[in-house]
């Protein structure tokens, strides 16, 4: 979040940009928009790789996106979580040299 606040900074300081940084940081979702704002800066000679390496520098992703990182320290966001309920465990007794269940007992 700091290199696209960084963006903002330099966009509004050099007057490409007038409004508030929440809503450059909602535009900034569309990717007409940040299309828009990497001409800018490209023509500006503010940013001078790739627009992929732009959008890779600048993205900002939703919160409903965020990425946890594993406990060996990656990020690996295809992971999935599965819960499943613990299986039903049924109390046996001996009885008379027969194992019983709880219900039976």
């Amino acid at each position: 979040m700091e290199k696209i606040t960084k963006l903002y900074s330099v966009l509004k300081r050099d007057g490409f940009y007038t409004k508030s940084l929440d809503e450059f940081l909602k535009q900034f979702q569309d990717p007409a928009y940040q299309d828009k704002v990497f001409k800018v800066v490209t023509r500006e000679r503010l940013f001078t790789k790739s627009k992929e390496e732009f959008l890779n520098t600048y993205s900002v992703k939703k919160k409903d996106d965020s990425v946890f990182p594993s406990e060996d320290g990656s990020s690996d966001s295809s992971e999935t979580i599965e819960t499943t309920e613990a299986p039903e465990t049924t109390e046996t007794f001996e009885v008379e040299g027969q194992e019983v269940s709880r219900d039976e007992f």
